[in-house]
């Protein structure tokens, strides 16, 4: 189906199958594309603000640089789409399935993502500040150098994530399973950790980790690259603790 740069705002698509249609530019603007098929469609660069897609079926769907702010993907299922420079700002997506979905370089700032599925997916570079990422999952995701700035990550599951040289600043951490993350060079400063896991997770050159804090995540199994045991008033001779000069 050719819908290309289409003009189908305001309209009524509930439950249409449009699967591989192309769709590419069409403007969809607070369209009702609630449990619509669009498995394998094109939307790259669509106009889909203020959309209603809440259960769609949006798998292995192209949505490269597509405008969905403030649109509503609740339980829409978006495993292995393609989101690359999507706008998702203010997006509801709250329940949503993004396993293996490619986020790359979106904007999901003030996103609900609330028990959110998106393990496996790509978020490197991604705007994710001020977002509601609790209870989500994001189990080996990439998330190097993506911008998680006062992102709300309680009780998520992070294990074996990439954060590295990501911004979590002001974050919260609460209760968040970090086990075997990759955190190296993240900025953690005025980030809440308390509660969270971090056996196996790793640590080194984080703004915001104090040698007290350094220890504190040691002791509870995190690898931590450099540990100075001299500003953490703990004993060098410790044969775990690597004695660095002060």
């Amino acid at each position: 189906t050719n819908l290309r740069s289409a003009n189908l705002r305001s309209s009524n698509l509930s439950n249409a199958d449009l699967r591989g249609a192309d769709l590419r530019g069409a403007r969809l603007y607070h369209t009702d594309l609630s449990n619509a098929k669009l498995r394998g469609a094109n939307l790259g660069r669509a106009d889909l603000r203020n959309a209603n897609l809440r259960g769609a079926n949006i798998m292995r769907t192209y949505l490269g640089g597509a405008y969905l702010s403030g649109a509503d993907l609740s339980g829409a299922n978006l495993n292995e789409a393609n989101l690359t420079h999507a706008k998702l700002n203010q997006a509801r997506l709250r329940g949503s399935n993004l396993i293996g979905a490619n986020l790359n370089i979106a904007n999901l700032e003030g996103a609900n993502l609330l028990r959110a599925n998106l393990s496996n997916a790509r978020l490197k570079h991604t705007k994710l500040s001020c977002a509601d990422l609790l209870r989500a999952n994001l189990n080996r995701a990439d998330l190097a150098d993506a911008d998680l700035s006062g992102t709300d990550l309680g009780l998520a599951d992070l294990s074996h994530a990439n954060l590295a040289r990501a911004k979590l600043i002001c974050a919260n951490l609460n209760l968040t399973n970090l086990s075997g993350a990759n955190l190296r060079n993240a900025n953690l400063r005025d980030a809440d950790l308390r509660g969270a896991s971090v056996e196996n997770a790793e640590f080194a050159n984080n703004l915001g980790v104090s040698e007290q804090m350094k220890l504190v995540l040691f002791k509870q199994g995190a690898i931590i690259a450099t540990l100075n045991c001299y500003k953490a008033n703990f004993l060098p001779s410790k044969p775990y603790c690597r004695q660095l000069k002060p």
